[in-house]
């Protein structure tokens, strides 16, 4: 160590020694971004030991053979231009999570439960920045702002994108190899560093695996990425096998974090683009405060809940390692060996012989949900561990707890709560129920249903697009329904006394519930194939997508009134969304006055003040594509959508509505008078005439 040490200082600042500096350990530390204030340092005070050469420090990982990130075209950041705004609710890159302090009134505690935005780290004072306490022991996953937001990198959400800003050392231990500590004081919620290394594939995970087992190595680096797995997920990246991270060979100083029985930091999982979950972070946080020159550790087994029961079986001791973390609450053995999934029986098992699922195969952070014990699951998951093939402890050490000598386990133990939780990455979905509501301000025809209906499809520009063409056609299920419980409603009450019997009116009301029950089944359907969720089974409360991303339903657009008025023939008089401007009689007027402005501007008749106007730039749904033009600061939106088309080349077959801020802007106002700003863009709905 003293060797490698003085050749550094007094040799690699000079030129010529290019490619023995590449392999120098201390060079590559002074190569992180974060050296100059908070550096990574290298001792050994015990022995004459060195890293092994083979192995290189790196601050950020490296994806591997096979591993593709998302492509740009599908990633989505937040439009904060306030870095203030990202901690609230109105950004994008927050995640929905269960507000378990809700509750319903119906008695059931599981029915209480709302899903909210949450921002995970304190705002103000001193702990700013710091996971806040119940983050910090629920174990949720962290949603955080990324490269490709519009917020900056002070924005107060890029806590872990931001990197380490803590002085780390690696040390040499007594008995325990090597280590980390800290040379400053870390707060409870701090964020220490992220476990980093070579993102690879479960196949290439399984050959590297295999080669350590017959080589005997115990030294396996592997950490599932395992996170959000679910077999049945539309994200074929989350339904088939997790991608791993290997740090045996490239990794950053916490690769050699040592484990506890009683640790002081805690591995979450930190997603940046929504997009790229199979590729989550592994970030470490300070559960307490930890003085400076204390060694950091975290359990390598955290949320495996019949460790300690297992630990007492002296038929599955033998697949455990004896434990030399000398803390109090010390377990004596524990599975540290193989992958992440490094129990050697059960379905995640690398080796054959694997039983039952336990809650051992549980991905990192996740609640186990209860595993059903029976004698024959037992005996046969013991009995294929101990048919298991797999790499013994040796005598160096007696344990594979040595922080470099194990792999690293994606669970965490099981919290005992009051109430039984849900996995977090299983979204709270209730049965679809029927809403039923009366008109009171406002007389529903059924034109004027279908015109809000169709228009307000017609102008969703927030959450993704999919989802809204499943929500419609979950909707038009149950508008069809309503359409036929309204037409027998029409005929039983059209149909004189004398001529049916109560038993024919029975059987036909008989039916019409019968037809509701299979439409909702039918909706249910539907929306669970997309895998959006419903917090309460009422639409008009909401649903969720599988990102987590809300979308509003209002009462007229999930059903019909319970007192739909008779079409008189006209228009309803209040019915601006869609009777104004998409009747056609207002698609007369529009045509009339458009026809109109260009008669005066082809004859130069038109005034134009040049020193009042404005460039507009108009984004086009169709294409992405940007049309700017040039037109009176006073001039109404329809205007403006007029000259987008001329500009744009649209067929005469097309039409715009113009929207700005999420919102339609009405066409006999300026765009300055509905809040438009210049330089922003606005957003040209492209519609068929």
């Amino acid at each position: 160590m003293e060797d490698a040490t003085r050749r550094h200082f007094f040799f690699h600042g000079e030129s010529g020694f290019e490619r023995e500096k590449v392999k120098c350990h201390f060079c590559q530390l002074r190569s992180f971004a974060t050296h100059a204030r908070y550096p990574v340092t290298i001792v050994n005070n015990e022995d004459d030991a060195v890293l092994d050469p083979s192995f290189r420090f790196t601050d950020g990982s490296v994806l591997g053979k096979g591993v593709e990130p998302t492509k740009d075209e599908f990633r989505s950041g937040c439009v904060c231009t306030d870095a203030e705004d990202c901690q609230y609710g109105s950004c994008h890159c927050l995640q929905d999570m269960d507000d378990i302090s809700g509750d319903d009134g119906d008695g059931d505690e599981n029915y209480g439960e709302y899903r909210r935005k949450t921002y995970a780290y304190h705002s103000h004072g001193v702990r700013a920045g710091h996971l806040r306490s119940k983050i910090l022991t629920s174990r949720d996953p962290i949603y955080e702002c990324h490269e490709g937001c519009a917020c900056g990198p002070d924005c107060p959400n890029r806590v872990v994108e931001r990197g380490r800003r803590v002085p780390l050392q690696v040390f040499r231990t007594a008995n325990r190899g090597w280590g980390v500590r800290s040379t400053v004081d870390i707060r409870k919620g701090q964020f220490v560093d992220k476990y980093v290394g070579e993102v690879i594939t479960a196949a290439e995970a399984a050959r590297r695996r295999a080669r350590s087992h017959i080589a005997q190595r115990k030294d396996v680096y592997l950490f599932a990425l395992d996170k959000f797995s679910d077999p049945a997920s539309l994200d074929e990246r989350l339904r088939g096998p997790p991608l791993e991270v290997d740090g045996e060979f490239l990794s950053g100083p916490t690769r050699f974090v040592n484990h506890s029985c009683d640790p002081n930091l805690r591995i979450f999982a930190r997603v940046g683009d929504h997009a790229d979950k199979h590729i989550h972070d592994l970030a470490l946080f300070a559960i307490r405060d930890i003085p400076k020159g204390e060694e950091l550790t975290f359990d390598y087994v955290d949320g495996v809940d019949d460790e300690d029961n297992d630990a007492l079986d002296p038929e599955k001791q033998k697949d455990m390692t004896r434990c030399l973390c000398g803390s109090e609450q010390c377990r004596g053995k524990s599975y540290i060996h193989g992958c992440c999934f490094s129990r050697a029986a059960g379905p995640n098992a690398p080796y054959p012989g694997g039983g039952a699922p336990t809650p051992s195969a549980r991905a990192i952070n996740s609640h186990a949900p209860p595993v059903l014990r029976s004698s024959t699951t037992e005996d046969s998951i013991a009995g294929g561990a101990a048919a298991s093939p797999r790499p013994r402890p040796t005598e160096e050490g007696d344990s594979l707890f040595q922080g470099h000598g194990h792999s690293r386990r994606s669970n965490h133990r099981d919290r005992r709560t009051s109430r039984q939780q849900q996995p977090l990455s299983q979204h709270i979905d209730k049965p679809l129920r029927r809403h039923r509501w009366t008109a009171k301000n406002r007389p529903w025809t059924r034109t004027v249903l279908d015109t809000e209906r169709a228009d307000f499809f017609d102008t969703r520009v927030t959450g993704r697009q999919e989802v809204w063409q499943v929500l419609h056609a979950a909707l038009q299920v149950l508008w069809e329904a309503d359409l036929r419980r309204a037409a027998a409603a029409a005929a039983r009450e059209n149909d004189h006394p004398g001529d049916g019997d109560g038993d024919g009116e029975a059987f036909a009301k008989q039916d019409a519930d019968a037809d509701v029950e299979v439409s909702l089944a039918t909706a249910q359907s539907i929306l669970r194939a997309a895998e959006i969720t419903l917090p309460t089974g009422d639409l008009v409360h909401g649903v969720y997508d599988s990102l987590g991303n809300y979308y509003a339903l209002p009462e007229w657009i999930v059903c019909d009134p319970d007192n739909v008025a008779e079409d008189s023939g006209a228009r309803a008089p209040d019915h601006k969304a869609g009777g104004d401007d998409d009747g056609e009689e207002g698609m007369d007027e529009d045509m009339d006055e458009d026809a109109a402005l260009r008669r005066r501007e082809e004859k130069g008749k038109a005034v134009a003040n040049i020193r009042n106007t404005v460039k507009v730039c108009a984004r086009l749904s169709e294409n992405s594509r940007d049309v700017t033009v040039r037109v009176d600061a006073e001039d109404s939106v329809r205007k403006v959508a007029r000259r987008v088309v001329e500009e744009s080349g649209l067929p005469s077959s097309k039409r715009i509505r113009l929207a700005y801020m999420g919102k339609i802007l009405k066409e006999n106002s300026s765009l300055q008078a509905q809040g438009w700003q210049k330089g922003h863009i606005v957003n040209a709905l492209v519609f068929n005439q």
